[in-house]
């Protein structure tokens, strides 16, 4: 929402790929490949192809191929210049380097609180609408 509304599609893929490959490398897997999803009512090719630049950008910068993906044009699904993005990403590892490693009862977690911040004039109206 936060990128329609900002109308800066070429992030929003940028951070699709960050958020999968993290979870592969937090684990202690390397990323090998990516694939997006994307639907909307009615495709606005610029700000689709701004989206897909961000996950193409993202895929080069972690060495995670974009084998794939798909484009649904769904009218009647989503509002004017709305759209849903999902991915996912498939990673290796070997069985004895996966993370965390070493923990045992006893070790302390340690949690800093995180603040979100969003620099930009973005007002909220509610649930989008058809």
């Amino acid at each position: 929402m936060v990128a329609i509304e900002s109308g800066q599609h070429d992030t929003v893929g940028i951070d699709l790929v960050a958020m999968c490959v993290n979870d592969l490398v937090v684990q202690g897997a390397q990323p090998l490949f990516f694939l997006d999803y994307l639907a909307t009512g009615k495709l606005a090719v610029d700000d689709a192809s701004r989206v897909v630049r961000g996950i193409a950008q993202a895929c080069r910068e972690t060495d995670c191929a974009l084998v794939g993906g798909e484009t649904a044009e769904m009218p009647g699904m989503y509002g004017p210049g709305h759209y849903d993005l999902a991915g996912f990403s498939v990673g290796a590892a070997e069985r004895t380097a996966l993370l965390p490693a070493g923990i045992a009862e006893g070790d302390v977690l340690i949690a800093l609180p995180r603040r979100v911040s969003i620099p930009m004039a973005i007002r909220w109206c509610g649930a989008s609408r058809p």
